[in-house]
């Protein structure tokens, strides 16, 4: 099996239901595929190589807002306890989102740990153990608000489509709550990388 094939299909299902929505700022991101290619970098700290976390699979994020609204992270072939807390401990170890060179925040945001599973395994009851310790040991520091969700399929089609409909929903939810706060204003777009010259170096 191609590596990534079902959640690039996704990505561009996905891409395509956004431009049908009349919400242009919207985008989704993912890091299988031909589409939309940006990478989706958690970091910390000042962003440097030596800061940079794992790529996530996919994002959907409020670009005149500069605003994660999801995170995706897709198992296609399974889901070790390894794999689930590099997975979840990789996003409550960064602070911020760097996608197409722009700082993103993503502080509430929802996140989907989509696992295909064996019928008639432990896998999702592991999981979400896995996942509920984890932000047990966090605290609301490092969760920053976000809402972590385990979804598993036995079919990696299967999961995809309905990782993605929980993914519409939280979009439309978004839009919707969105309507009150109209009137704000845009956030300026903020690069990743500090502008060179931006800092004073001790001579």
């Amino acid at each position: 099996m191609e590596h990534g094939r079902y959640t690039a299909e996704m990505g561009e299902r996905l891409e395509a239901w956004l431009k049908d929505q009349d919400q242009p700022d919207v985008k989704v991101y993912y890091d299988h595929g031909t589409g939309r290619m940006s990478k989706v970098v958690p970091y910390f700290g000042s962003y440097s190589r030596a800061s940079t976390l794992a790529f996530v699979d996919c994002a959907v994020v409020d670009t005149s807002r500069r605003q994660t609204l999801v995170l995706c992270e897709i198992e296609e072939q399974g889901a070790s306890p390894k794999k689930v807390i590099g997975d979840i401990g990789n996003l409550l170890m960064a602070e911020w989102l760097c996608i197409g060179g722009q700082r993103y925040s993503f502080h509430s945001a929802h996140v989907i740990l989509g696992i295909c599973v064996k019928d008639g395994g432990q896998s999702e009851a592991k999981a979400k153990a896995i996942c509920r310790r984890l932000k047990s040991m966090a605290g609301p520091k490092m969760l920053r608000g976000l809402s972590i969700h385990v979804r598993a399929e036995t079919d990696a089609d299967v999961l995809v489509k309905t990782v993605q409909k929980e993914i519409e929903d939280v979009v439309r939810d978004a839009s919707k709550r969105s309507v009150s706060t109209s009137s704000r204003r845009a956030s300026p777009p903020r690069p990743c990388r500090p502008r060179t010259g931006s800092r004073r170096t001790r001579s």
